[in-house]
């Protein structure tokens, strides 16, 4: 982050934490309309805290109430509760899990106008595919896009959540040992 970033966020935290981290689920989606400001409650409000820390297991996905309701939690809980605010303010947004062989991310992938951008603990980035990711193929070049951008060159899949559930949408792997064949040649 830089250090503009990092002033915005501190300016951010000292005026308004106290007063933000009051509201409820429906008066935050009434309050942050925009990815952006979505992001900024966010940043302001949550602190990212790894499950193994904050629950003793490995994995556990937390419902946008809780993460809410505690002000912390990893980059799933983090794109729970951003997907969960912008869908109740019209957005069309997803979550995309991407993974490399020992470690996993995800973000919410949300489209304001004719964009898509990601969406989650590490902040918000627009994405080079225009918002007209309707058809399969086009929905998986937006999920290797992402994917591209969380892992670049090291990802092996990446799945939508659906209902807390894995579906495939872009398998990463042919790429990853062209990349190898490459360096150990």
């Amino acid at each position: 982050m830089s250090w503009i970033a990092r002033t915005r966020t501190t300016v951010l935290r000292s005026l308004y934490r106290g007063r933000w981290s009051r509201l409820d689920l429906d008066e935050v989606a009434v309050r942050f309309t925009t990815p952006a400001r979505v992001h900024d409650f966010m940043r302001v409000c949550f602190e990212y805290v790894l499950d193994a820390d904050h629950h003793g297991v490995h994995e556990h996905w937390q419902l946008p109430e809780h993460t809410l309701a505690r002000k912390r939690g990893d980059c799933e809980d983090w794109a729970l509760f951003a997907r969960e605010v912008l869908r109740r303010n019209g957005y069309e947004a997803r979550i995309l899990a991407a993974f490399t062989i020992d470690d996993g991310h995800a973000t919410c992938v949300v489209r304001e106008r004719e964009r898509w951008h990601t969406l989650c603990n590490q902040g918000l980035v627009p994405l080079a595919v225009r918002a007209t990711a309707r058809r399969r193929r086009e929905r998986e070049r937006l999920a290797r896009q992402v994917a591209d951008r969380i892992f670049p060159g090291t990802w092996v899949s990446c799945s939508w959540v659906r209902r807390l559930e894995l579906r495939p949408a872009a398998d990463g792997l042919e790429g990853l040992e062209a990349r190898s064949a490459i360096r150990n040649a």
